[in-house]
């Protein structure tokens, strides 16, 4: 029987079809937040709601509006 090392495992919510525009690689949501998206979510008082995303492979920060 095969071992699992529970330390390592680690799972994240992975966004089917968008992929990094620079690398191309995948996108899994980040809990870091731009400035630039608190202004425009102030600015448009809260209508719009930018969301944050990470590459797995380059470590690039995305927004997506």
């Amino acid at each position: 029987m095969p071992l699992l090392n529970i330390e390592e495992f680690k799972t994240k919510k992975i966004i089917d079809g968008a992929s990094c525009p620079k690398c191309g690689g995948e996108l899994i949501p980040s809990s870091h937040k731009p400035i630039s998206g608190k202004i425009i979510s102030v600015l448009s008082l809260g209508g719009i709601k930018p969301k944050s995303y990470e590459c797995k492979v380059c470590k690039r920060i995305i927004q997506a509006f």
